[in-house]
């Protein structure tokens, strides 16, 4: 029998806030497609929240944005780091987000 798609079981995931122990279950799909999607993510515990996340590896994104001119607002630009990390964000994607300005259409 083959099973080419599988659960899989993180034990002793425990949040932040408590000292019980916690079961997450994760879906791993066919081999190669798992491979590949798992290439450029990680999986861990948010450091502020305690909640476990999946998080996309910025590298490939960052590309995509250019750096903010100077002379336009960021989205964020009003948001400390400290508040935006209490908020779940993962500290890798800080960069990313501060690239992010408001587009102004008439």
């Amino acid at each position: 029998m083959i099973i080419s798609d599988l659960p899989v079981l993180l034990k002793d995931y425990a949040p932040l806030s408590t000292k019980k122990v916690t079961w997450a279950l994760l879906y791993a799909g066919q081999h190669d497609h798992a491979y590949t999607w798992a290439q450029v993510r990680r999986v861990e515990q948010n450091a502020k929240t305690g909640a476990l996340q999946i998080i996309e590896f910025t590298e490939a994104i960052e590309q995509q944005f250019a750096e903010k001119p100077q002379n336009q607002f960021g989205l964020f630009d009003t948001h400390n780091d400290d508040y935006l990390l209490n908020l779940g964000l993962p500290p890798i994607w800080l960069a990313v987000i501060r690239k992010l300005v408001m587009r102004m259409t008439c």
